[in-house]
């Protein structure tokens, strides 16, 4: 469910692209990663400095599995290639349970050996972000 804009924006885009290409001119694929590795690696600096792990909302809208910058490139490129993934929307995550942003803040405090501190961004906030 979209919760920000941009999100509202991607999902209507989608739907156009899905709409245009059902006259047969070309095909699509729609792959939607559901969290970058990546994007953690600045929360862990931060808990490593003793900074608190920044969240949206109460840490538990939504759950992910984080995929590599890799893997996620290697699943990009079989879409060209492979008939399944032509036509489709595709969810993609990386290995094992998808975890909330408070489950990943929780189990990368203990993993440090940190006190938890958690910065709970009101996710209105995102919008705002956006517009400017």
């Amino acid at each position: 469910k979209p919760l920000i804009e941009f999100q509202r924006a991607k999902l209507k885009f989608e739907a156009e692209l899905q709409q245009e290409a059902e006259n047969g001119d070309f095909t699509y694929s729609i792959v939607r990663p559901t969290a970058f590795f990546m994007s953690l690696g600045g929360q862990v600096e931060l808990v490593k400095d003793g900074k608190p792990y920044v969240m949206f909302g109460d840490g538990k809208l939504c759950a992910c599995k984080p995929i590599s910058e890799e893997d996620l490139a290697s699943f990009i490129a079989d879409c060209i290639s492979c008939e399944d993934k032509i036509n489709k929307i595709l969810p993609i995550g990386g290995p094992g349970m998808a975890l909330t942003p408070l489950e990943q803040g929780e189990l990368l405090f203990k993993l440090l050996g940190k006190e938890p501190k958690f910065l709970k961004v009101p996710i209105g906030m995102m919008n705002f972000v956006i517009g400017i």
